[in-house]
């Protein structure tokens, strides 16, 4: 059974991973974050209302998770900022249903949207797993664990961007 110092570690690189979405929130909001993702949000659909209140909100849940110390802090920070990504990902939703979109663009975003939260959550800990101990990431890749491969632009040119494709394949583990 892990002790509660492995908790608190533990604890702690999920609140730095998550954290990082504070930053990726900060200057253009969801924008950045789509980017990233390879996703270029057009701006009736990133400026929708609900969508701009939710990522704010996420950023906002991101600062107090970063503040937060200790694994009886962290923790229920951290289910906050999944609960907030979620409240996202259905804004998200709802404003690509609601706006004027040719039918292949609404429909790689409506995508992208059911796919917001899980995708956004296996790049930021991927990320900080490769920021925080380069060994522990490739020995994950090598054993097919994570994924972290450079994507060109898909889908719909005008908003398919090319980014890297990190993910995590925890069901792979003794298989």
């Amino acid at each position: 059974m892990a002790g509660s110092d492995t908790l608190d570690v533990l604890a702690r690189q999920i609140g730095l991973a998550l954290g990082e979405l504070q930053a990726e929130l900060a200057d253009a909001g969801l924008l950045t974050l789509a980017g990233r993702l390879g996703v270029g949000l057009p701006g009736t659909v990133a400026s929708a209302p609900a969508v701009v209140s939710a990522a704010g909100d996420l950023g906002a849940a991101a600062g107090q998770l970063a503040a937060a110390d200790g694994a009886e802090q962290l923790i229920p920070a951290i289910a906050r900022t999944v609960l907030t990504l979620d409240r996202l990902q259905g804004a998200l939703s709802e404003a690509v249903a609601g706006a004027a979109l040719a039918a292949d663009v609404r429909a790689q975003l409506a995508g992208f949207a059911e796919q917001l939260a899980a995708r956004a959550l296996d790049h930021l800990v991927v990320t900080r797993l490769a920021e925080a101990s380069p060994t522990t990431h490739a020995a994950l890749a090598l054993a097919g664990l994570l994924d972290a491969e450079p994507e060109p632009a898909a889908g719909n040119v005008t908003i398919g961007k090319a980014h890297t494709r990190n993910e995590l394949h925890l069901d792979r583990a003794g298989t």
